[in-house]
């Protein structure tokens, strides 16, 4: 948490000649090792910064699974029920959308 705030985050401090919005943009993970998966997304939950998965479809190369998109080709189905249900946990709700 600390490296991230010190390399990235901290212009998010407010005060600061070099204050400003942060947004994490792109991040994501594909595979089975999800150590990283795991730092970011313990980062996001703790600080609450703004942020982007990438990518709803992910990329592929020719002859090889592709691991990062949250749907399946069909773009239809979720591919990894977790993951949507990790991310959603930390989509603040802005509003209930009552009347």
């Amino acid at each position: 948490k600390l490296t991230m705030h010190t390399m990235q985050t901290f212009v998010a401090d407010a005060g600061f000649n070099y204050s400003a919005p942060y947004w994490m943009g792109e991040f994501g993970t594909g595979g089975t090792n999800n150590e990283k998966w795991d730092h970011i997304f313990q980062f996001l939950k703790e600080t609450d910064h703004d942020w982007a998965y990438w990518s709803i479809d992910g990329y592929k190369y020719p002859d090889q699974p592709e691991g990062y998109g949250i749907l399946n080709a069909n773009y239809s189905d979720v591919k990894d029920p977790w993951k949507m249900e990790e991310l959603a946990s930390i989509m603040p709700i802005l509003s209930n959308h009552e009347p």
